[in-house]
C-alpha cells in the first residue's frame, strides 16, 4: 500500500480513493439553497480585492491574492490523485505572517479543495475536509470553510463511537452537533480578529451571518427529515 509521508501528515493512496469517490457522490447532489450559492458566486460577496490582476488565467483559481482588508493570502497546494490538496495558507500583513490557516487543523487531518458550490463536509472517519474549490476566496467558501473546520476540531476532541461514527458516515453530518459546530466557529472567528485577521468582511459578520448560520442548521434538518432516495 502506497504511503506518503509529508511533514505530519501521513497520506495513503486508499485515504484518497475513498475521499474521491465521496466528493463524486456528493457532487452529484441537489444544488445547495441560493442563499448559499449566492455567498460563493456573486461578485459582491468575493474576498479578492483585485481579481483581474491576481487570478491565474490558465487555471482560474488564485494562488495568491490581496484580500479587502489589505492582507496577502498565499495558498499552498498540490495537485494529487486528481485531488487538489490544501497544504496551508498564509495570512500576512507588511510582509509579515499574522496567521496559517493549518493553526486550526488537528493533527493528521487533509483540507481537500476539490469539491462544488456547497458541497463542503467533513470525514471524520478518515480525518478529512473537504471544501469548495478557491474557498479562501469567497464568502461561502469562508463560512462553509470555518463550519468543517469547527466539525474536525470536535471530532478530534471529542472523538465518537461506533453507532456515532456509523451513523455520520451515513449521513455526512449529525444534527446534535451542527450547534456546537457554530459554536466552535464563533469562537474560531473571535480569536482571528483578536489577532487582526479579517475573515469575514466586518458588514457580513454584522449583519448576515448569523442570517447564515441558522438556514445552515435547517438545511442539515430538511436533509436528514428527507434523505435522497437510493437508486437501486
Amino acid at each position: 500500500m502506497e504511503k506518503i509521508q509529508e511533514g505530519h501528515l501521513e497520506i495513503e493512496s486508499h485515504r484518497l480513493d475513498f475521499i474521491r469517490r465521496e466528493i463524486e457522490r456528493i457532487n452529484k447532489e441537489e444544488a445547495p439553497p441560493r442563499e448559499f450559492y449566492s455567498l460563493a458566486s456573486e461578485d459582491c460577496y468575493q474576498m479578492t480585492r483585485d481579481s483581474e490582476r491576481d487570478m491565474d488565467y490558465e487555471t482560474g483559481e488564485f494562488p495568491r491574492f490581496e484580500q479587502l482588508d489589505g492582507a496577502m493570502v498565499d495558498v499552498d497546494k498540490e495537485e494529487r490523485e486528481g485531488l487538489t490538496l490544501i497544504k496551508d495558507a498564509t495570512f500576512s500583513k507588511g510582509g509579515k505572517a499574522i496567521f496559517r490557516l493549518s493553526e486550526l487543523m488537528p493533527r493528521g487531518w487533509l483540507v481537500i479543495a476539490s469539491a462544488f458550490i456547497g458541497r463542503d463536509f467533513v470525514h471524520p472517519g478518515r480525518k478529512c475536509i473537504v471544501l469548495q474549490r478557491g474557498f479562501l476566496t469567497s464568502v461561502g467558501g469562508r463560512l462553509g470553510a470555518i463550519h468543517e473546520i469547527a466539525h474536525a476540531q470536535d471530532f478530534s476532541e471529542n472523538p465518537m463511537n461506533r453507532e456515532e461514527l456509523i451513523s455520520t458516515l451515513k449521513n455526512m453530518s449529525l444534527l446534535d452537533r451542527e450547534g456546537g459546530a457554530w459554536e466552535i466557529a464563533k469562537k474560531i472567528l473571535q480569536d482571528l480578529k483578536r489577532r487582526g485577521v479579517q475573515w469575514f468582511p466586518e458588514q457580513f459578520e454584522a449583519e448576515e451571518l448569523e442570517k447564515m448560520i441558522q438556514l445552515c442548521i435547517q438545511s442539515h434538518k430538511f436533509a436528514n427529515e428527507n434523505p435522497p432516495k437510493q437508486s437501486r
